[in-house]
């Protein structure tokens, strides 16, 4: 299914898409198939399916006159259907590709080319969407065109791949995936800015979403000729509710990554005792090593030791930090007879972020730390 969007005759400077449907130039689709485009349903207001004796709200203008465009009415190549500002409109083709057009839109039938406003258009088999500078081509897709009478065109997928590219080779094609979305200006002069792809807003897919869901229920299902399930296996509800949960789970991964879990603090340390009225004895402290258990996520650890004279054990003095990638410390040439120390380890990650540091621990050396 496909949707397509392209300028009207009075706006040639801006931007739209035209829909060249594959199916009728080149998909080997009989000749008599072409002829069973219809106009499968025209809905007033998105809250009721029009009546038969209702006019006005769809218009057909075929060879030289205008007629009413009515729920089920076959429609032939040329044949331009304009929706009135209440009326949104359902056409379906022989493959089963189905184009939704909303109020004041316009499109002319054969190769949906022309257009102007907005359409949902749901691919069964290959499409091209073309406007006077630009080509996208999709198989199998779900997307939405919508162009301004500025000339600005934004496409929104919803399903598939969508291959965006210059008629002039002003820029590389764009390749826009399910939940992708660009926006396209209209060339100023002879140049031509490339649309840049982005993530479709959730405000952008939810709008689309209710528009057409609302036409969906109210237009009949497709017959077995039309691609029987087509519209049901793309339905946009669901197709919306992928994307915002694709984007959700994006949201979470960014997040979790620019926020990593708060480090644990080292487990199982020591030596040395909680509280510092009583700090573990060390009657040699040569070979002392400070130790730890490893914690999840740590790139390397952070160690921290203060001093203090066992005379005056509050007049701790804070000796240079240390960082280690193993989980031990050697010590001993760092310490001083008579004199009780305090200490902490913190984990730090990758990027420098340090987690909970540990209880700090205390230990006194009370024999000779060096060989004399």
């Amino acid at each position: 299914m496909t949707m397509i969007g392209s300028v009207s005759a009075r706006c040639v400077a801006a931007l739209a898409f035209i829909g060249v449907v594959s199916m009728l130039m080149g998909c080997g689709t009989p000749a008599a198939a072409q002829n069973s485009i219809t106009l499968a349903a025209v809905v007033v207001d998105g809250q009721r399916a029009a009546q038969a004796n209702e006019s006005g709200l769809v218009r057909v203008y075929r060879g030289d006159r205008w007629i009413d465009g009515r729920a089920e009415m076959s429609l032939q190549p040329g044949d331009q259907v304009v929706t009135g500002p209440t009326a949104y409109a359902l056409i379906r083709y022989p493959s089963g590709t189905e184009v939704y057009m909303r109020p004041d839109s316009r499109g002319r039938i054969g190769s949906f080319t022309d257009f102007v406003g907005e359409v949902f258009a749901k691919i069964r088999g290959a499409f091209a969407i073309q406007t006077s500078f630009v080509s996208a081509g999709a198989e199998g897709t779900a997307y939405l065109v919508r162009s301004t009478s500025s000339g600005e065109a934004t496409v929104v997928v919803f399903d598939g791949i969508v291959n965006v590219a210059s008629l002039t080779n002003a820029w590389a094609p764009v390749k826009l995936g399910a939940g992708a979305m660009t926006v396209a200006s209209a060339p100023a002069g002879r140049a031509a800015a490339a649309p840049q792809p982005m993530r479709a807003s959730t405000d952008e897919v939810n709008r689309a979403r209710a528009w057409v869901e609302r036409v969906e229920r109210l237009a009949p299902p497709p017959p077995p000729q039309y691609g029987g399930h087509a519209a049901t296996t793309l339905a946009v509800g669901g197709l919306a509710a992928l994307i915002i949960a694709n984007h959700e789970r994006e949201d979470r991964d960014a997040a979790a990554s620019s926020h990593p879990t708060p480090l644990a603090a080292p487990p199982r340390a020591v030596p040395g005792s909680p509280i510092a009225e009583r700090p573990s004895l060390v009657y040699d402290c040569r070979s002392l090593a400070l130790s730890w258990a490893g914690v999840d996520g740590a790139s390397d650890y952070a160690v921290v030791i203060a001093a203090a004279p066992l005379a005056t054990p509050t007049a701790w003095r804070r000796l240079p930090a240390t960082t280690v990638r193993e989980t031990r410390i050697a010590v001993g040439e760092m310490l001083r007879l008579n004199n009780v120390y305090r200490w902490t380890v913190q984990a730090r990650n990758a990027q420098g972020q340090a987690g909970a540091a540990s209880t700090p621990l205390h230990f006194a050396c009370v024999g000779d730390t060096r060989t004399r």
